[in-house]
């Protein structure tokens, strides 16, 4: 299973409350918290939990991007 960089974030960030970690550790959770996010938000709403993660996302990207992280 193979899950886009977003996604992987977007996981972390449902599981974390943050993206406080290394690149590589989002994206080798990734898996594991898409079964741990199924079974907690199961039939929920999400939104409120994701609030501020498209901002949280694009500053990590471009600190990423910069190679700052």
């Amino acid at each position: 299973m193979d899950i886009e960089e977003k996604e992987a974030y977007r996981l972390f960030w449902l599981v974390k409350g943050g993206i406080h970690a290394p690149h590589d550790t989002i994206m080798a959770s990734a898996k594991g918290y898409f079964a741990r996010v199924w079974y907690e938000y199961e039939g929920q709403d999400v939104e409120a939990a994701l609030e501020g993660f498209e901002e949280a996302y694009a500053a990590n990207k471009e600190k990423r991007k910069m190679g700052s992280l």
